[in-house]
C-alpha cells in the first residue's frame, strides 16, 4: 500500500481471557513493527500496549493515543487487527471515525481495508466474526473450567485455604489437607456448634481468644516476609472475622467454589464484583469437617443472627410485634425496641434529647404486653371475614391509584426506548450497506445511544417506582382460612407468621400517653381504626 504518511505508533491490546489465544502484546508489537518495516513509516512512538476490554471507548492507553494524534504527532496507527483496536459492530468504527477528524488513519497488519463501500462491507463482515469468536470464547471458557471441576482440578481462581495446601499431580491442582491446620478448623466448628469440654458453645469471640492465647499460628504467620507485614497484628492473633469466614467457608465440609467473584475493569482498574451462587462452579475437594457438623454451624451463625433472643443486635426481622411501628403523638418520634428490658422506649425520652435537663417526652412501654394487647385487638378484626375482604378492595384500589401516573409515564418510555432502538439498528443496516461514511455513522448513532441509555435509566426507575399490592389472592385466601380457624378457637401462629400480618396490612400506631394511661391507635389496611386502651402501675416515665 503506497502511503506519503511516515510517522506511525502502535497500538496492541489484549483482555484477561485472549491472554492464551495468540494474543500477547510482544507478539503484536512484532508483527507491527514488521509491517511498518515493509510501509516505509518510521516509528514515532514506543508502543502503547493496552491490557483492557475492547468494548468501551474509554481507555488508558487510547487516551494517551488521542493526546498524540491531536498534537499532530502521529499520521498513522498500527493495528494486528480489527478487534485489536475494538470489540463490537460500533466501537472500532466510531474509534476510526474519531481519529479520521484528527487526520490520523488506522491500517491492519493482518488484512487490508480499502476506502471503498466493498472494503467498508468487509470490515463490517470482520466485526461481526470477531464478536461472534468473542462469545464462543467465553463459552469455551466456561465449559473448559466445568470439566475441570467435575475432575476435581482446583482452579487458580480458587484462593490457598488454611487447612489445605495445594498440590500438583499430574496435570490436575488438588488441595490436600495440612494435618496440624486441618485440626485447628476441626476444633473451631466443633467450639462453636458442639462446645467445649464442659458442652458449652462458645461465641466467635471466644474462639478467637482462645486460639490467640495458646499462640496457633495463622497462615500469614507461617508464611512470613511481605506475608506477615499484610497482617498487623501480633503473630497468633485471630479475630471473630476470621472465624466466620472459616465457619461460612463450604470447603471444609468438601466443596470448594470457582466463579465466586468476577474482575470487571473500572476507571481503568480491575475489582472483583460477587456473582450469583447460581453461576458458581462446584469442586469436589478433601473434606476436613463432616457435612453434619458444618450444618450445624451454619444454623448456629442462623441463629445467632436473627433470633432476637440470642442477638437483639441484628433484629432485623424480629419477634417483637411492633418494632418501628409505634409513633408517639406528643414528640413525634419513633419508639425503639430496647432488648435490656425489654420495653419500647420513646426516642423523645434519651438524654440526648433533653431540653433544660427534662426530656420532652414519656419514657417506657412493656413490650410483651403491648404486643399481647395489639395482636388479640388485631385478631378480633380478623375475625370478622367481611373486614378482610374490604381491606382487599381497599388495598387494590390503593395500589392502582398510587400506580396509575407511574404505568402511565411508563408506557410512553417503553414505546420511545423501542423506537430508538429501531431506529439505531436500521442506521447499523444503513451503513453495511455503505449508504454512508463511518463518520456519518459516529454522528447520528451517539445521539441515538444517549437518548437510549436515559431511557433505560428512566425505565428502570419508573418500574421500581410500582407499588405491589400487599394483600393478593393468594394472601386473601390464607386470612379467610385463618379467620375461620380463629372463629374456631383453634388458630395458632409463630411470632413471624404474627409479625409477616402485621406487615402485610400495614399495621401502624400512634401512642397516647397520661399518666399511667396510654391508648393506641392503629391504622392501616383497614376499613377503620382500631383504638385499645391500657394502664400498667409502674411505668417509667
Amino acid at each position: 500500500m503506497t502511503d506519503t504518511t511516515n510517522c506511525a505508533a502502535i497500538y496492541t491490546r489484549v483482555s484477561t481471557d485472549e491472554q492464551a489465544n495468540n494474543f500477547s502484546l510482544d507478539s503484536q508489537v512484532s508483527y507491527c513493527r514488521d509491517y511498518i518495516g515493509k510501509q516505509g513509516y518510521s516509528l514515532a512512538h514506543e508502543a502503547f500496549l493496552e491490557e483492557f476490554t475492547g468494548t468501551v471507548m474509554d481507555r488508558p492507553e487510547l487516551d494517551k493515543l488521542r493526546a498524540l494524534a491531536q498534537a499532530g504527532q502521529i499520521d498513522v496507527i498500527v493495528c494486528l487487527e480489527l478487534d485489536r483496536l475494538g470489540r463490537g459492530l460500533v466501537i472500532p468504527f466510531l474509534i476510526e471515525s474519531e481519529f479520521k477528524k484528527l487526520g490520523v488513519i488506522v491500517e491492519y497488519v493482518q488484512e487490508v481495508y480499502e476506502d471503498t463501500p466493498e472494503g467498508a462491507l468487509k470490515k463490517g463482515m470482520r466485526a461481526t466474526i470477531s464478536e461472534y469468536e468473542r462469545l464462543k470464547l467465553m463459552e469455551r471458557t466456561k465449559r473448559g473450567r466445568t470439566q475441570k471441576a467435575k475432575d476435581k482440578n482446583v482452579m487458580a481462581a480458587c484462593v490457598d485455604k488454611y487447612g489445605y495446601e495445594k498440590v500438583k499431580e499430574g496435570n490436575k491442582t488438588l488441595y490436600r489437607p495440612v494435618p496440624d491446620e486441618a485440626a485447628v478448623i476441626l476444633s473451631i466448628f466443633t467450639l462453636y456448634a458442639v462446645g467445649d469440654e464442659r458442652g458449652k458453645q462458645l461465641k466467635r469471640s471466644q474462639i478467637a481468644r482462645r486460639l490467640s492465647s495458646i499462640g496457633v499460628l495463622t497462615r500469614l504467620d507461617k508464611l512470613g516476609g511481605k506475608y506477615a507485614k499484610k497482617k498487623k497484628a501480633r503473630p497468633g492473633w485471630w479475630s471473630p472475622r476470621r472465624i466466620l469466614q472459616i465457619l461460612r467457608d463450604e470447603t471444609y465440609a468438601g466443596v470448594a467454589y470457582a466463579g465466586r467473584v468476577r474482575m470487571v475493569e473500572k476507571d481503568g482498574k480491575k475489582r472483583p464484583v460477587a456473582q450469583d451462587k447460581s453461576t458458581w462452579i462446584p469442586i469436589e475437594v478433601p473434606a476436613i469437617v463432616p457435612r453434619d457438623l458444618w450444618q450445624a454451624a451454619q444454623y448456629q451463625l442462623d441463629l445467632n443472627r436473627h433470633d432476637p433472643t440470642v442477638n437483639s443486635r441484628n433484629n432485623t426481622k424480629s419477634l417483637f410485634l411492633m418494632r418501628s411501628r409505634l409513633r408517639c403523638v406528643r414528640c413525634g418520634k419513633l419508639l425503639h425496641f430496647n432488648s435490656i428490658g425489654l420495653q419500647y422506649v420513646c426516642m423523645g425520652a434519651r438524654r440526648s434529647e433533653m431540653i433544660n435537663d427534662e426530656a420532652i417526652c414519656h419514657g417506657s412501654y412493656p413490650q410483651r404486653r403491648i404486643d399481647a394487647e395489639i395482636w388479640q385487638k388485631f385478631c378480633e378484626f380478623l375475625q370478622d371475614p367481611d373486614m378482610i375482604e374490604e381491606s382487599y378492595r381497599r388495598d387494590q384500589t390503593d395500589t392502582e391509584r398510587a400506580n396509575a401516573p407511574v404505568r402511565s409515564r411508563l408506557e410512553d418510555v417503553t414505546r420511545f426506548l423501542a423506537e430508538r432502538i429501531a431506529e439505531r439498528d436500521a442506521l447499523l443496516d444503513e451503513h453495511l450497506k455503505k449508504l454512508f461514511p463511518p463518520d456519518v455513522l459516529a454522528s447520528r448513532a451517539n445521539p441515538l445511544n444517549e437518548s437510549i441509555k436515559e431511557f433505560e435509566h428512566e425505565k428502570a426507575d419508573l418500574e421500581a417506582h410500582i407499588v405491589v399490592p400487599r394483600l393478593d389472592e393468594s394472601s386473601k385466601a390464607t386470612l379467610l382460612e385463618y379467620s375461620k380457624q380463629i372463629r374456631a378457637g383453634a388458630s395458632h401462629l409463630t411470632e413471624e407468621e404474627k409479625r409477616d400480618l402485621i406487615e402485610r396490612f400495614d399495621i401502624r400506631g400512634l401512642v397516647m400517653r397520661d399518666g399511667n394511661n396510654y391508648c393506641i391507635e392503629l391504622s392501616g389496611i383497614i376499613p377503620h381504626n382500631l383504638t385499645l386502651n391500657g394502664q400498667v402501675r409502674g411505668m417509667l416515665a
